[in-house]
């Protein structure tokens, strides 16, 4: 890093790169705060040689998201991810296989996040708005005529909130006398999750 900012100058793409470098070295070696150092230099100088719009930040916030996640902070996590699909909405428009990607890519962790949560209702919210990107993903895929993504996004995240939907019926008597399960049952709120995919993959139109 040093020798290509000395060599090439502090606003060049070589000493961006070896910014990222540095980063993927920090996280695997689980430094967190020095990976997100990093990466936040790295995401300053790509601004800059690139504009605040650039899809160069994409990487960035996906490598972001990874070592937040990582770290167990799925609120930053899912914020990196989110931008990235902003910044891709915004370069490619709504349909666009890459944004298709991001949005299932954000779906994804939301539902990784959802498998973490101790309250029911927290999870089955969380399993709610990947269901949404879910769909998202799928309308973009499809859009961009690509039917056999369009419908994998769907069956891919369908089957992970199942798995977590489970976990949260096993769990047992969490919503007692909190109130959290009362009435519709602890997994009423991942149930709607499931519901809304279960009706993208039946929809014939849909491909």
């Amino acid at each position: 890093r040093l020798l290509a900012r000395s060599q090439l100058g502090e606003n060049s793409p070589r000493h961006e790169a070896a910014l990222f470098h540095l980063a993927s070295t920090h996280a695997a070696l689980n430094r967190d705060d020095a990976a997100l150092a990093a990466l936040a230099e790295a995401e300053t100088l790509a601004t800059r040689l690139h504009g605040a719009g650039s899809l160069q930040l994409v990487p960035m916030c996906h490598a972001q998201a990874e070592v937040y996640e990582a770290a167990g902070q799925f609120d930053q996590a899912v914020g990196a991810l989110a931008r990235a699909r902003a910044l891709r909405l915004e370069a490619l428009g709504p349909e666009d296989i890459k944004f298709a990607g991001s949005c299932f890519n954000q779906a994804g962790l939301l539902v990784r996040q959802a498998g973490t949560e101790a309250g029911a209702v927290r999870r089955g919210a969380l399993l709610t708005l990947a269901a949404e990107l879910g769909v998202e993903a799928s309308v973009a895929a499809a859009a961009a005529g690509n039917a056999e993504q369009a419908r994998g996004f769907v069956e891919k995240l369908l089957e992970q909130c199942l798995e977590v939907d489970c976990d949260m019926d096993g769990e047992g008597g969490e919503g007692a006398g909190g109130g959290e399960g009362a009435g519709g049952g602890e997994g009423g709120e991942g149930d709607v999750a499931i519901e809304l995919l279960r009706a993208r993959l039946e929809d014939p139109y849909s491909y």
